[in-house]
């Protein structure tokens, strides 16, 4: 998911390689952030926000729920006038996995996600 665009936020030039990634090369993973992203939807069932512990409900703003023990999705707000979910291949999904995607046992040490 959008894999030059994370050599372009790091070193602002488009390479593969570690060397040109200055924040993955200090060890800079965003471990333990938490974001939130307002967009058109999460597909929940894309390979990169699978979490073998689970996935929280979708849920409306007067009523959200969050689970912090989860490890990809905590939490999952759909205002009435959207999806609960998003298609695989709509922009919400997209721009999500931009920041948080990771396929489970990819290698970031090879800088791939």
């Amino acid at each position: 998911l959008n894999y030059r665009a994370r050599s372009i936020t790091q070193s602002s030039s488009v390479s593969s390689k570690l060397a040109n990634q200055p924040y993955t090369s200090a060890g800079l993973r965003g471990d333990g952030q938490i974001v939130t992203i307002a967009d058109t939807g999460l597909d929940v069932n894309s390979c990169y926000f699978f979490d073998k512990a689970g996935r929280v409900p979708p849920s409306q703003p007067n009523a959200p729920v969050f689970n912090s023990r989860l490890r990809k999705v905590i939490g999952y707000i759909y205002n009435s006038c959207g999806d609960q979910i998003d298609t695989s291949e709509g922009h919400g999904t997209h721009v999500s996995g931009t920041v948080a995607g990771y396929l489970e046992g990819s290698d970031l040490s090879a800088g791939k996600l």
